[in-house]
Formats: structure tokens, C-alpha cells, sequence
């Protein structure tokens, strides 16, 4: 493993910018401090990210700034609040890895946070995706301004929370497509967990379409779409006929994408390091927790 030891934060600025770990001829991690994207333009691919409890923030931080994005084939862990804050819009993200953000740290003593899309955010993809072993956040979507988002073909597995969305603002509703879900319970998840919304009596601002998702509440694709999402949320949302952002030419079952993820999600080049392979491995087996602090599993490997 070549690790890129961080002393402070990195900020990434430079229009169009490439960040791409499949050349190397090792695997290529970032280590001790966040990667902040404040570039339009940007891609990142094959990087691993796992800074630890070095400091306060995030894996990665994509600024207002960072438009016009593709994240693929990475691996986002260990880090202290988010694994990954999104503030940005016309974003792609695709076959990562997102695993076992930190929860009671001494810079943090609350819980462990997976994906943060925060309100301004908008045209946000997520597809082909895996999140485990994070407390809330899996992700949380703050829609607002007429914004769009897919959450399709991802598999989410030993969250106690698992996708939850709200409305920012009282003006305009946000648009959301859940498509192809594998939502997979594990030690530490909420018993029942399901798809959440927030409950504010605005069923005009959460216009949500849903197809093909399996769950707790939904365990076979023979049940009402509805049933995936929390009995005491189902009133909280307007059903869309299609989805907002079309269907696409990718989309596929739940159970397809289960295994396409786990056979190809996160820095594969040169190849699936350790850590993720374990991840994988605790999804298939049903095992794995949340952790404080990386030395718990192993820390950093070679």
C-alpha cells in the first residue's frame, strides 16, 4: 500500500482536475487529514481515503465549488464525522466503497456518519454503491430548490439508520428516485430498519418514486413498493409514477445489483486491498460492527 500521510487538509482547486489511482503500481490511500474537491469538473477514481482520528472532518468534502463530478471505484473509511459531506450539484457516484466511519473518537463523541447531502445539493447520482457499518447517514439527503436526486442499485448493509431524506426550506420539494435497493440488517441495526422522511405533514415537498427495492419491510419484490419505506413515514411523501431523473439503461434488480456490487465496488486497481475485502466479506457473512478507532480491525495494512 503507498499511503499519502496528510498533515492537514487538502484542498483540490484546479479546474478539471483528475485524481486517478489506477496506473499505480500500488494501492494508493490517503492517510491523517480530509480532501476537500472545491474545483469544477473533477474526477477521482481508484483512491482510497482513510484519514483516522487525526483530526475532525470528513473523508472527503465536496465544496459549492466542486460541480460537474464523477466519483468512482473508491474506498472512503475511517473517518471522524462524515465519510463523505456533498454540497455540490451534477454529481455521479459510482461502485465506491463507503465503511466504518468512527464513532466515539476523542475529537467526536457522538456517532458515526456515512454519506451527508446537504441542502443546495442537486443532480446527485448514486449507483452501484456500498455502505456498511455506519450509524446514520446512509445516506441523508437535504433536497431543496427543486433538486434531484437518484439513490439506485446500492447495497446498505449493519446501519442502524438507513436512507432518510427531508426537505430544506418550505418552498419548493425535492425529487427522489430509489430504484434497485439492497437494504441488508446486521448486528447493529435498527431492528425494522427502513427508508425514512421527515415528518413535517408536507407530503408536497417530498415527491419520491420507488421501484424494485428490498429491505426489512420489504423483503421480496411481490410486496407493495411502499412497504419499503417506514410505516410512520409513508404518509409523509407524494408517489411518483416515473422517476425524476428517467430510468437508466443500467438499472437492474435488487438481488442483481447485490452481487455486482460486491464483486466490484471500491479501489479494485491494482487490486481489492484487505480492508475492503473484509468489508465484503462481513456483508455476505452477516458480521462486522461499528468501530472507534481502526486499530480495532487491524488499522492501516500494507
Amino acid at each position: 500500500m503507498a499511503y499519502i500521510d496528510l498533515h492537514s487538509p487538502v484542498v483540490l482547486s484546479e479546474p478539471g482536475i483528475i485524481l486517478d489511482g489506477s496506473d499505480a503500481s500500488w494501492k494508493v490511500c490517503t492517510k491523517g487529514y480530509s480532501v476537500v474537491v472545491d474545483c469544477d469538473g473533477f474526477t477521482i477514481r481508484h483512491m482510497r481515503f482513510r484519514p483516522g482520528a487525526f483530526e475532525y472532518g470528513d473523508c472527503l468534502s465536496l465544496n459549492p465549488g466542486s460541480k460537474n463530478g464523477l466519483l468512482e471505484y473508491c474506498s472512503l473509511s475511517w473517518g471522524v464525522d462524515s465519510l463523505l459531506d456533498v454540497y455540490t450539484e451534477n454529481l455521479e457516484i459510482r461502485y465506491c466503497i463507503f465503511s466504518e466511519p468512527l464513532q466515539a473518537t476523542p475529537l467526536h463523541a457522538s456517532q458515526g456518519y456515512g454519506i451527508g447531502v446537504a441542502g443546495g445539493a442537486k443532480n446527485i447520482d448514486i449507483h452501484h454503491c456500498l455502505i456498511a457499518h455506519s450509524f446514520n447517514r446512509n445516506p441523508k439527503i437535504g433536497g431543496t430548490q427543486n433538486s434531484k436526486f437518484r439513490f439506485a442499485n446500492n447495497v446498505v448493509y449493519n446501519c442502524y439508520y438507513n436512507l432518510h431524506a427531508e426537505p430544506v426550506g418550505s418552498v419548493n420539494p425535492y425529487y427522489l428516485d430509489l430504484m434497485g435497493n439492497y437494504f441488508k440488517n446486521g448486528p447493529e441495526s435498527y431492528p425494522m430498519s427502513a427508508v425514512g422522511f421527515a415528518n413535517i405533514s408536507r407530503p408536497d415537498l417530498q415527491l419520491v418514486y420507488l421501484q424494485g427495492n428490498i429491505g426489512p419491510y420489504r423483503p421480496t419484490d411481490d410486496l407493495p413498493e411502499i412497504d419499503i419505506v417506514s410505516p410512520s413515514d409513508q404518509a409523509e411523501i407524494t408517489l411518483l409514477e416515473s422517476p425524476s431523473m428517467g430510468t437508466p439503461e443500467w438499472l437492474t434488480d435488487a438481488q442483481t445489483a447485490y452481487a455486482d456490487v460486491l464483486a466490484h465496488a471500491g479501489a479494485t486497481l491494482p487490486e481489492r486491498d484487505a480492508i475492503d475485502a473484509r468489508i465484503v466479506a462481513d456483508v455476505q457473512n452477516g458480521t462486522g460492527g461499528f468501530i472507534n478507532d481502526p486499530s480495532e480491525v487491524g488499522g492501516w495494512v500494507d
